[in-house]
C-alpha cells in the first residue's frame, strides 16, 4: 500500500473462506492445528483500503491458509487483533 491509500477503520482485514474439493489427503494437514481433516477450507485474508478518489478496494498482502473451518475461524480473530 502506498502513502496515498489509507486503511479502512475499524476493521481493515476482510476474509474469504472457501471449501476445497478434498481433504488432508490432497492438501496436507491443517496449517493451524496440524491435524488431518476430511474436508479442507482455504482462508484468504484481504486488506481493505480507501483509494484517493474515495472508493474502497482490497489487496491480498497475506498468504492463505488451509485447515479446518473452526481452526481458520479462530485464526481470523487472531489476525484481526494484530491488525488493529
Amino acid at each position: 500500500m502506498n502513502l496515498t491509500q489509507t486503511a479502512v477503520t475499524p476493521a481493515p482485514l476482510a476474509f474469504r473462506l472457501s471449501r476445497c474439493k478434498g481433504g488432508s489427503d490432497k492438501y496436507g494437514a491443517c496449517e493451524v492445528c496440524g491435524e488431518q481433516a476430511d474436508t479442507m477450507y482455504i482462508l484468504t485474508p484481504m486488506l481493505r483500503y480507501v483509494r484517493p478518489c474515495g472508493t474502497e478496494s482490497v489487496c491480498f498482502p497475506y498468504a492463505g491458509k488451509f485447515g479446518h473451518k473452526k481452526c481458520l475461524a479462530s485464526h481470523t480473530e487472531q489476525m484481526q487483533a494484530l491488525a488493529v
